[in-house]
């Protein structure tokens, strides 16, 4: 990594030990998987698609960023107000549920983001660790995954899967409660998560990725920080 804040004769690259994920969720991120980087993007920290104060447009004199980012951090927005209007939009009580999901939502994309973080036992997506992002000539916002360092954990002593326990907290959010509670979507999710499990999360596709990631954990793990890991046992490495 180097750190290019520094003046230019001081940057240079140091090796900061294996990563599981090192990307910023930027412009750049955008575009090497072939999405408009025109778009508005926010990483959840305290969010869950409630009315919040906090949340106020840049023109409001009462805005302010900081106080807007404990909420959500801001990646890429020149403004705010197609984010509010979506807030505004999911908890309309007069607006239907099939026109708030099909203006403003992809439902592939909401059905695969869900079964995805259930199946891996995603606990934490009901206000954080995910990303929403709206391309600035849709109305339409997607999912996108983010931060798996505490998935598919189980103490002996807990007898209900992380994966269930997460699915109980999305009735928290109102838009996961409408898309509950609206016919046939648990039959979707349900579908969604099958079609994952039987398609992408089978033990041969995880053979190939464990084993594409031998030979860079062989290069890495003589070297510290990496080193010092050796003596842990892989269900104590944070």
């Amino acid at each position: 990594i180097k750190d290019e804040s520094l003046p230019i004769d001081e940057q240079k690259y140091e090796y900061y030990g294996l990563y599981t994920h090192i990307e910023q969720p930027n412009k750049k991120f955008l575009e090497v998987r072939s999405l408009s980087s025109n778009a508005s993007m926010y990483k959840a920290r305290d969010f869950s698609f409630l009315k919040n104060p906090l949340i106020k447009d840049i023109d409001d004199p009462e805005y302010s960023e900081a106080d807007f980012e404990q909420v959500l951090t801001i990646r890429e927005a020149e403004n705010h107000s197609k984010l509010i209007e979506l807030i505004d939009a999911v908890n309309n009580p007069i607006l239907g549920f099939e026109e708030l999901f099909s203006t403003y939502f992809n439902e592939d994309n909401y059905l695969t983001w869900l079964g995805f973080s259930l199946l891996v036992g995603a606990e934490d997506i009901l206000n954080h660790n995910y990303i929403i992002y709206s391309p600035n000539n849709s109305k339409t916002w997607y999912f996108i995954p983010w931060d798996f360092d505490s998935n598919m954990e189980l103490e002996p002593s807990e007898l209900i899967a992380k994966s269930l326990r997460s699915g109980q907290k999305l009735n928290m959010s109102p838009l996961h409660k409408k898309f509950f509670k609206y016919p046939g979507n648990l039959e979707k999710l349900t579908n969604k998560m099958n079609e994952l499990k039987d398609k992408y999360f089978t033990e041969e596709n995880v053979r190939l990725y464990t084993d594409s990631y031998m030979r860079v954990l062989e290069k890495t793990l003589p070297y510290y920080p990496d080193l010092a890991i050796l003596d842990k046992s892989p269900d104590k490495v944070i």
